[in-house]
């Protein structure tokens, strides 16, 4: 009961924003708790948190120490050999069978290959975001655990990410889309809202626009923002609104009811804290404004929303590479 309250508050914490009060309580859990089963929530909050913080190679570092206590390796850069090795064992697991019948599999009876899979689903924003070259190992690791052990909840996030991978790295949007969709049946299957944000966001943000026409993400990316609401999951719901607020742009929307929506999503982040996701959508509305307005520098984002001087050396700082390239694209377009 005394682990259960701690870790409750813990999340309490997460969710008010109390970083310093998350750390505090996490250190003791982690001191005290008996088993690595006992201490793999408050890992994951403090996961959640550090990305929050935009502290994304420190959520990999938690990341990795969890893992590394259920026999799970995680390297500490991307490693070519290890990926092509492990997407090879891949590819020996599933010949033969469809990607769709994988919602078959029984499920998993192995506590720590649940573990293991919750912790690698926790790791994918940070590691998008910080150390990309890892996401195509981690897929496959997710993959590959639900083929030997059987389905589990984070299994549905697992082939979500593959298909992600397989879309944007491995150049096969055929099998990333089916993948994608595999995840949304298995999500239906299992009708666990917990991740049903995270899921719907990775399928709209990185695998749909590959089969189907970009404004056809929206529906689907707004669901994921208002589960993740509903659900206490502010990270992804935060993302989907930014990923939205990318679709809603270049897929043609109107400037200055684009603009009204921007501040409405920037203001209603805030809220819930979700700074980093907030960035993505303040720099849309600043490219918005830029072209609408007369300004003598047009491909500078320096206005009421963004300052690309104060900012780019603060992604920098976070090594944030996904708001890095997203300003540079935004810059780019309001250059030419």
């Amino acid at each position: 009961m005394t682990l259960n309250l701690y870790v409750a508050a813990g999340e309490v914490a997460y969710l008010n924003g109390d970083f310093d009060g998350v750390e505090q309580i996490a250190t003791i859990v982690l001191q005290q708790a008996e088993t690595i089963f006992d201490k793999i929530k408050i890992y994951e909050i403090q996961i959640a948190a550090q990305v929050l913080q935009s502290n994304v190679l420190e959520a990999i570092a938690v990341g990795r120490k969890a893992l590394g206590q259920l026999g799970v390796e995680l390297p500490k850069e991307a490693d070519g050999a290890k990926t092509s090795k492990m997407l090879q064992i891949l590819t020996t697991q599933l010949e033969g069978r469809q990607v769709e019948d994988l919602i078959d599999l029984p499920l998993t009876t192995d506590p720590t290959t649940q573990a293991a899979m919750e912790v690698m689903g926790m790791l994918f924003s940070a590691i998008i975001q910080g150390m990309p070259g890892l996401l195509p190992l981690l897929s496959s690791m997710m993959v590959s655990l639900s083929l030997q052990s059987g389905n589990t909840v984070p299994s549905t996030t697992g082939y979500a990410i593959h298909g992600m991978v397989l879309c944007a790295f491995l150049e096969d949007a055929s099998a990333g889309y089916a993948f994608g969709k595999l995840a949304l049946s298995l999500l239906e299957k299992f009708n666990i809202q917990k991740i049903k944000s995270v899921v719907m966001f990775l399928f709209g943000c990185f695998i749909q626009h590959y089969q189907e026409p970009l404004d056809a993400t929206i529906p689907i990316l707004k669901a994921a923002y208002h589960t993740g609401i509903e659900t206490g999951d502010f990270l992804y719901a935060g993302y989907a609104l930014a990923t939205q607020s990318n679709a809603s742009f270049f897929s043609g929307a109107e400037l200055n009811s684009f603009i009204q929506d921007m501040a409405d999503y920037s203001v209603a982040l805030a809220q819930v804290k979700q700074y980093s996701a907030q960035v993505y959508v303040d720099l849309g509305k600043q490219t918005a404004e830029n072209l609408i307005e007369l300004v003598t520098q047009p491909h500078c984002l320096i206005g009421n929303t963004y300052n690309e001087t104060l900012m780019l050396p603060k992604h920098q700082q976070d090594n944030d590479l996904t708001a890095i390239a997203q300003a540079y694209i935004y810059k780019l377009l309001l250059a030419y």
